[in-house]
């Protein structure tokens, strides 16, 4: 029997969202232009095409993979993150949208302040994929990033990263927790901490609690341990007129500024994500 490839991905959003999926057709498309190494321009170029067996009996396979619950882009390997095209490993967080609010937040803050953009240092903490770090860098073609991280498999994937991306010469990683891995001073830093509370975890869906490293979602009991280790010694690796930019859960915007008044920290600017929920804070420290 003639399967089209628009038979195909008829058939597997059918299946798909039989089982809940809230985007069968796009994760249908997706898998499919990863099965066939293709853009989605190719796959309607050939819609009335007919598909090798050999691609149909994988392609079912990562559809059956998907429909048991693995997300989309932890069986491709790989995840668009501010236009940038990044692997993802089962060490890494997988990088989402709203991440992408703290890049903004960052260079709407550097643009408003009129910040000489040329030759920044940063440090991106807890790097994982090397996802913040690497948007940066892609934005401010002079600057220079420190991506640490406290899994060397991790900071394995993010170097792999740079490298396919031409940033090696302008991204050096470092192993340890926190400032353990830092040495000298930056013109910011950036971070997207472990923040979600102990109370929290049952509220996960079932895709981030078996496929996201707990070490990346576990913020403690209250879900700010990070927060206290980051803005507490933040004075000691910031040039004057620094600052931090921290990603939130959209329930932390209170506590996370209490904590940084206490180190001497003022907020100076904020972003929502595109839902309107909190979820950047960027603090300066009190001159």
């Amino acid at each position: 029997m003639k399967i089209t490839y628009e038979g195909m991905l008829i058939s597997s959003t059918a299946k798909l969202a039989a089982s809940g999926s809230l985007t069968p057709a796009l994760d249908a498309r997706l898998l499919l232009q990863h099965e066939l190494k293709c853009e989605h321009a190719d796959i309607v170029k050939s819609y009335h095409e007919e598909l090798k067996s050999s691609n149909i009996d994988h392609f079912q396979s990562l559809i059956k993979m998907r429909i048991s619950g693995v997300p989309v882009h932890r069986i491709i390997g790989q995840r668009d993150f501010y236009g940038l095209e990044l692997i993802i490993s089962p060490e890494t967080l997988e990088p989402r949208p709203e991440t992408e609010r703290l890049i903004d937040l960052v260079l709407h803050y550097l643009y408003v302040q009129k910040i000489e953009c040329n030759q920044l240092r940063f440090a991106d903490l807890g790097t994982g994929t090397g996802a913040i770090g690497l948007a940066i860098l892609s934005q401010l073609p002079n600057s220079t990033c420190l991506a640490t991280d406290i899994l060397k498999g991790t900071l394995n994937i993010a170097k792999k990263n740079a490298e396919i991306l031409g940033f090696s010469n302008r991204l050096s990683v470092s192993l340890g927790s926190w400032y353990d891995a830092v040495d000298g001073k930056f013109d910011f830093l950036v971070s997207n901490p472990p923040y979600i509370s102990g109370g929290e975890f049952r509220d996960l869906s079932k895709e981030v609690l078996e496929h996201d490293p707990f070490i990346a979602l576990y913020g403690g009991k209250d879900g700010l341990t990070a927060y206290r280790r980051i803005l507490k010694n933040a004075f000691r690796f910031l040039k004057p007129k620094g600052f931090v930019a921290l990603e939130i859960g959209h329930r932390q915007r209170k506590s996370v500024i209490e904590i940084a008044n206490k180190f001497s920290l003022l907020l100076a600017d904020s972003f929502k994500d595109l839902e309107r929920k909190d979820r950047c804070l960027l603090f300066t420290l009190k001159e």
